[in-house]
């Protein structure tokens, strides 16, 4: 890609080539990227732009490479898939899973192309879209003598857009003014963390970093004199060790969390089988936190954290050890995997009670002070986290406003999350999540906390009761709408009898959540007449809450009684479901019509 030698018939590029398949393991290495491979040799940064990604920016992509590249700062090549993505591809005679460089790039307004080497094809058959003349190619040609059998054409950015997988970028680190490294390894016994050693331009440093399992947390600082109130571009780049290219199954990924704002905003996080993973991050806070995380069969695994800024940069050399620390261990089941708060089932995610204890150790004029509280969830590779910590009474959880919301881990992340605020001390409910209801796998999380404090699992709703499930419809003759409407009783009513005194729960939900309908449960005492007597209890106003509403629990005595589940508008014809929850047996749910 970026060596030649031309006429003068060296043959040094031959041993570096040579001595670089030796050190991947021989000619039959499985392939490499040609970013990483530069990376490994002369330290220019790799960067990777999947233009298959639906978040793929075209011009903003075209604006950064085309400047660059004219300017001298980067090197790229271009890269098919495994699979060639439209028939464009086989009329450039190109090959799968290969890449070309790009040796030339014009970018004026009736014109932005790219030159493109390919040393698989002679020359004497050129594409159809090639319309350079002999002449012009010969000038192109990287030999001087005008012999080489390589083959050059251009091929125009929107083309590129449409064939090509992606783009790979290798940046020269000298853009940059102040770069800053981090040598570790990612160990599976948690026991192991403790003192890694920090190499920067000048000084040697000792951290104590947080090793839990194959995630290590890393702070990252930004002179605040240097940066003032202006934004600037950080870059940070992951590295796995490779010690056996023959090994597979290994996957890394790299977030980072601006420790400054209130909602963390997590950057990457996605699990990557390539050994180096590039984040560009906008820094307003002086201060970042990183976490590196490894999933994979082997242990003692080595990795080099390298940072590229404009200003200067050190790592958190503060050994903040919190004083109370305790490790819970879980699993998302069939029964309690309930998502992300846009679903219903949201609610039987695993909850637990946090209570925070006021530090009474200190001068009485610093108990309200807040406390510092630290979360990190971890699960398995495949499965997108989230970890919430909610203000509460310890309750169980159904339904939240963002303002409720006191801890964060931010939007899910692969195999991890992570959050870290300070806090009044009291009483919260932590939620802990995975993406979607069908993500189902075992999880451990850790909380660590500069007081003391109490944890404990929150019964899933209606724990110990009997359970029966009723599942009904609202039709043209049946959606009678709110008690205003004076249709009221022709809404759907289940007669209820209980044989002995009972605790009663009741929870209304829609069976298509996707739409949103206020809703409302209410409980009646069922005349002999089959009319609605008095009423018991009710869910309350009605809301559209995505969990639905729940009445009671209440304390019921023996009898009969009439549910009545209803929309507030009339009309509203759709499906609902009612769970309803008894602490005594021989309790028995039955349709019914009443007296109207």
């Amino acid at each position: 890609m970026c060596i030649s030698t031309g006429q003068k018939r060296e043959i040094w590029p031959a041993l570096l080539e040579k001595a670089y398949m030796k050190l991947m393991g021989g000619y039959e290495f499985p392939g490499s990227l040609s970013s990483t491979d530069l990376y490994t040799l002369v330290g220019w940064i790799p960067e990777h732009v999947d233009i298959a990604s639906p978040h793929f920016e075209r011009e903003k992509t075209w604006s950064r490479l085309s400047s660059a590249f004219l300017e001298g700062r980067c090197m790229l090549t271009l890269g098919t898939g495994s699979e060639l993505r439209n028939g464009a591809v086989e009329t450039m005679a190109l090959l799968p899973a290969h890449s070309y460089a790009v040796i030339d790039i014009t970018d004026n307004e009736d014109d932005r192309t790219l030159v493109i080497l390919d040393p698989w094809k002679d020359s004497a058959a050129p594409p159809d879209i090639d319309t350079q003349t002999a002449q012009e190619m010969i000038k192109l040609s990287l030999d001087d003598s005008g012999n080489d059998t390589s083959r050059i054409f251009r091929v125009p950015w929107d083309t590129v857009c449409t064939v090509f997988d992606g783009v790979y970028l290798s940046w020269d680190p000298k853009i940059f003014s102040h770069q800053l490294s981090f040598h570790g390894a990612w160990r599976k016994d948690a026991s192991t963390q403790g003192a890694l050693r920090m190499h920067t331009r000048s000084t040697v440093d000792i951290i104590l970093t947080s090793a839990l399992a194959s995630h290590i947390q890393l702070g990252l600082r930004v002179s605040r004199d240097e940066l003032g109130t202006r934004e600037t571009e950080v870059w940070l780049l992951l590295t796995r060790h490779v010690v056996d290219t023959k090994r597979s199954g290994e996957f890394i990924s790299f977030s980072v969390h601006d420790q400054g704002s209130t909602s963390l905003e997590v950057l990457k996080g996605e699990y990557t089988n390539n050994t180096q993973v590039l984040v560009r991050v906008l820094v307003s806070d002086p201060s970042l936190s990183l976490v590196a995380s490894y999933d994979g069969p082997y242990d003692d695994v080595g990795f080099t954290v390298m940072v590229y800024s404009s200003f200067p940069v050190s790592w958190n050399t503060e050994m903040n050890v919190l004083a109370y620390s305790e490790k819970v261990a879980g699993a998302f089941t069939s029964k309690n995997a309930g998502g992300n708060p846009s679903l219903p089932s949201f609610m039987v995610n695993p909850q637990y009670h946090l209570r925070i204890h006021a530090d009474y150790t200190a001068p009485r004029a610093g108990r309200g002070k807040k406390v510092q509280i630290k979360l990190s969830l971890q699960g398995e590779r495949r499965i997108p986290l989230n970890i919430l910590a909610i203000w509460s009474q310890g309750q169980r959880v159904t339904d939240f406003a963002q303002s409720d919301v006191a801890i964060s881990s931010g939007a899910y992340t692969y195999g991890h999350a992570f959050a870290t605020k300070e806090v009044l001390a009291g009483d919260y409910t932590m939620v802990v999540s995975a993406f979607d209801n069908r993500h189902l796998g075992t999880f451990a999380f850790n909380i660590d906390c500069s007081t003391r404090f109490d944890l404990k699992p929150i019964p899933q709703e209606g724990a110990g009761m009997f359970s029966k499930v009723i599942r009904g419809e609202w039709t043209t003759e049946t959606a009678a709408g709110a008690p205003k409407f004076e249709r009221y009783k022709h809404n759907p009513i289940h007669e209820l009898k209980l044989p002995s005194q009972s605790q009663v729960l009741i929870r209304l939900q829609l069976a298509n959540p996707g739409i949103i309908i206020s809703l409302n449960v209410t409980l009646f005492l069922l005349t002999s007449a089959k009319s609605l007597g008095s009423l018991v209890a009710t869910s309350g106003p009605y809301a559209d809450s995505v969990c639905g509403v729940v009445l009671g629990p209440i304390t019921a005595q023996a009898g009969s009684y009439a549910i009545v589940p209803s929309t507030f508008n009339p009309g509203v014809c759709t499906s609902f479901r009612l769970l309803v929850f008894t602490s005594s047996s021989g309790t028995s749910i039955a349709s019914v019509t009443v007296c109207r």
